[in-house]
Parts: C-alpha cells; structure tokens; sequence
C-alpha cells in the first residue's frame, strides 16, 4: 500500500525541493555526533492511540498538518481510539517514571530488564544506545521527532508521513513468519536503501557501523513506544482489561512486546526458494488469475491499482493504494523482494499476508505483478483488460 501526495490543498515537498530541504537540516550528518542534553526526557504521549478503525473504508486522505486531528475524528467514522490525555495528570507522571525507569532518557537510553541474550540480540545495551542516540539526533529526528513517533519539526511539510516507530509496526520485515516486527537486517537494509517516492533518503555513504547503531535506537524506541500505547489502552480502558497503576501497565505489557522482537530476530524467511521462473504468457494469465481471485489482490488494487483507493495504516490514517501498473517499488524491485511483500504482507499498511500461496501460485502471481508496468511483456488478451 502506499501513501501518495496529498490531492488538492497545500502540498508537500517533493522532487529538487525535498533534496535541498534535507541538506539544510542535516540529513548527512557532521561528522562529530552531537549526544542529548543530560536534562531531556521522553516527551509523554499526547496523540491518540487507535483500538479500532472505522468499518468503511476512507475516501481521501487529511490536509497536510492534520494528522492528529484526523486521527481524533475516527470515533465520529465509528472508529476506536484510547486518549492518552484523558489521563489524570498524577497518573501521567506515574506512567513517565515507569517508563523512565526501563528506558531512560534520550543522552542515556536504556532497555533495563532485558536478559543478556537479547541485550546481544538487539545491541540494546546502555553502551549501544547511548553510542546510537548521537547518529539518530543527527540524522533522523527531524523527521521522527525525538520518541520516534513521526512528528519531527519537519514532518508536516512531508508526504507521506515519517514512519512511527511507536507502532511497533514496520513495512519491510523478513520475519513475518514468526511475527510482524522487522530484523535488524530489514531496518539496516531500508536505512542503506532509502525509500523511493518518500522523503527517506539513503545512508549509503555513512559508515556501516554507525548505520547499524542508528538501527539499534530505532528498535529502542519502537519498543518504548509500543510499550507505551499499550499501558495506555489498559489505563483508559472500561471493564476487565482496564489498569489502575500505571506501573503495573508498562510492566505487563513490556515482556510481551520485548518477547515479539526477540522472535523476530532469528535469519529471515525466504519467500523465494529459488530464482523466479522465466516470463511466459501462461505463467502471466495464471498470475492474473490469482490476483482477480475474489478476496485477493484486487480487493484493494482496483484496477490493478490505478482506481484512487485509499486503506486506513496502524496508525489509522488514510494511504493510497499503491498503483501496480507503475514501475516504482518502494521495498526493492528485486523478485525477492516483491515475492517478500506479496508472501508476508506489509505489516504497517495493514496489507495481509498470504500464508496460503503455494510456491507455484507466488512465483505467478509474482511474474504477473512484475510485468504489469510493462504492456509489451503482457500477452493481447491480459492487455486489454489492464488497460480498460
């Protein structure tokens, strides 16, 4: 799924304007790593944490700037979500020293209760970090902002939005078989590739170490955040699953999310066993086939993407569909890496996994998808139906 440039009303920076823009706020880096001020803390969480989408589908996507406040209507759509606001101000400052107490502070980041075998699994130890929070200060929070929740000083200005990390949640993951969060190796690779039609750009040129740190602060805060967001739902819950403490909250809730990241991490599953087989037509129809199956592919790709359809993300905000008949793939072009997404989804975009495909049934539908931008690869007959 993909988020596409707003329609109508002010737009972002795109194209020329977006590479001038990120050299003025200092995408490369200097070469000397700022660290934090010692006094600065995790800002507490102010934006609303979704519980459930609304049941119809969105029909656009906010202004840019809106994001909170379309997030907010989402009751009114008979969405779902948890105010964090709504929290009593003693229970807010319970909860921030609770998550002070296991994560630290962002010159001196911690994962306090993690057992030393993922300490080494996750590099999450205080030498890691403290060493990872220079880069990421540097090169990422003007985006991200400084909990990883999206919201830098930059990122009203940028379609689409800068991932949230506190979602827990992330659109390449090779480890989709065991859990939904991505490896080290899948936030290193993005960091190294950049992510084209976006505004993140590639750290081909940084030192592989200091790439691989900044990956380390990214699952850092993606698990303080989701930690987070979910004592957040317990504390402002009704009935049986409601919290009181919200100590009691961050300790439930950080083993569970701390376990799916561990999870995570073993060598990643290979959607592919092998190299595609070559483009033939039969392997394209039957490719089709599959993707106008009733529940498959077009149920989101109308038109095999070219209808202006939109799907709600995790965070409950409105992406375009991403359009397959254009030769633009944000997560590698390579046939690993589309087989990736069509076999494990893409998590963050809340676009399913397909478990089910046979080896024989992905390899079609992935030589029908890679050959869609490409009429003259596609037999008469699956021509004319794309291209109605």
């Amino acid at each position: 799924m993909n988020d596409e440039l707003s329609r109508g009303g002010a737009t972002r920076l795109t194209g020329p304007a977006l590479a001038l823009f990120f050299f003025a706020a200092g995408c490369g880096g200097p070469a000397s790593l700022p660290d934090y001020e010692p006094t600065a803390r995790y800002p507490l969480r102010a934006d609303p944490v979704v519980l459930q989408l609304p049941p119809a589908h969105p029909t656009g996507r906010p202004a840019p700037g809106q994001m909170d406040a379309f997030i907010r209507t989402l009751p009114t759509l008979g969405g779902k979500v948890a105010d964090p606001l709504k929290l009593p101000d003693d229970k807010k400052e319970r909860l921030r020293a609770a998550l002070d107490a296991i994560f630290g502070t962002p010159a001196e980041p911690t994962v306090i209760g993690a057992d030393a075998n993922t300490v080494g699994l996750l590099a999450v130890s205080p030498e890691s970090l403290k060493r990872a929070a220079g880069g990421f200060k540097v090169r990422c929070v003007q985006c991200h902002g400084q909990p990883g929740d999206g919201r830098g000083p930059n990122a009203a200005f940028i379609d689409p939005y800068p991932r949230d990390f506190r979602t827990g949640a992330f659109k390449r993951t090779t480890g989709a078989a065991r859990t939904a969060k991505p490896r080290l190796d899948d936030i290193v690779k993005t960091l190294r590739s950049g992510v084209k039609g976006t505004a993140m750009p590639m750290f081909d040129l940084i030192p592989a170490d200091e790439v691989r740190a900044t990956a380390w602060y990214v699952v850092h805060l993606a698990i303080r955040g989701e930690v987070e967001a979910t004592a957040v739902r317990r504390l402002v819950a009704d009935g049986d699953d409601a919290l009181d403490d919200p100590a009691e909250a961050v300790r439930e809730t950080f083993p569970k999310v701390l376990a799916a990241w561990v999870a995570a991490q073993p060598p990643g599953d290979s959607a592919l066993s092998a190299e595609p087989p070559a483009v033939t037509p039969d392997a394209i129809r039957r490719g089709q086939q599959l993707f106008l199956k009733k529940g498959g592919c077009v149920a989101c790709h109308e038109k095999y993407g070219k209808a202006d359809v939109y799907r709600y993300d995790v965070r409950g905000l409105p992406n375009r569909v991403r359009e397959l008949t254009e030769p633009e793939y944000r997560w590698g072009k390579e046939p690993a890496d589309i087989a990736a997404r069509i076999r494990f989804g893409i998590p963050a975009a809340n676009m399913p996994a397909n478990p089910a495909l046979t080896e024989a049934e992905l390899r079609d539908l992935l030589t029908f998808v890679m050959a869609l931008p490409y009429p003259a690869k596609l037999p008469a007959d699956v021509r004319t139906e794309v291209e109605k």
